[in-house]
């Protein structure tokens, strides 16, 4: 299965890209900062990814 990640996920244009890539039953890997910001997204089936943009580890499991 492929998974597309979504840096920004719950901002203005990630959100609507989530959104959208969802509503086609992609499979997304929602990526932002805060986890409580997640929820929403991980409710309608996203796999919600939380950390630091700047974070080498956190990078490379978010696009694995």
């Amino acid at each position: 299965m492929t998974t597309i990640s979504v840096m920004g996920a719950t901002g203005r244009t990630g959100g609507s890209i989530a959104q959208r890539l969802l509503a086609r039953d992609l499979h997304v890997r929602a990526l932002a900062r805060r986890d409580a910001r997640l929820c929403p997204l991980a409710a309608q089936g996203a796999e919600a990814l939380a950390g630091d943009g700047a974070d080498a580890a956190y990078l490379t499991r978010a696009f694995r």
